[in-house]
This record gives C-alpha cells, structure tokens and sequence, in this order.
C-alpha cells in the first residue's frame, strides 16, 4: 500500500507485481492532486506495459474514464465488485 506516486513507483521499479489498483485522486505532499492515478498510470506504463492497472475511483473517474484508459489503464470502475472481478481474473493468469 502506498500513499504517493513516488512511493508507488520506487516500489514498482524494484519489485515484480501482478496487478495495480489506485484510486485517482489524493493528496501528496499536502497538495491535492486530482490526477495523480493519471500521473501514476503513465510512470509505470513507461517501465511495464504488462502490470494489469485498475482505477477505481468515484464520479470525477468515470467522467474521464477516456483519459484514464488513454494513459494505460486496463480499467476503471467506481464499484467493489468490479474491482475483486479483476483481480480475480489477473491474478489466475499468473
């Protein structure tokens, strides 16, 4: 679990991961970053394109659902089950 997309990406770049469930926005550093899953999707993306991502976000997410898939995500949902779904399917494959 990680609070920040620094933290997430250090852990990302020395460890081997299944699947990436983030949410969308959150604040880091005492800044609100709306999109900082965005920013979040497009660091892995550029050091993985097999890590299954996930958003799972509220309202704001699913308006932007377009953005998020564009920068790599596989998929994203604002519902529970949605999300167990898709780490139930990632993590057979494995």
């Amino acid at each position: 679990i990680c609070l920040d997309t620094a933290t997430a990406m250090n852990y990302i770049e020395s460890n081997k991961y299944n699947l990436v469930i983030t949410d969308l926005g959150r604040t880091e550093g005492g800044v609100n970053k709306p999109f900082a899953g965005i920013e979040l999707i497009k660091g892995i993306r550029k050091i993985s394109t097999d890590i299954p991502i996930i958003v799972f976000a509220g309202s704001r997410g699913m308006q932007n659902k377009k953005n998020i898939i564009a920068a790599g995500a596989d998929a994203v949902t604002d519902n529970g089950v949605d999300v167990v779904s898709f780490v139930t399917e990632h993590t057979k494959r494995k």
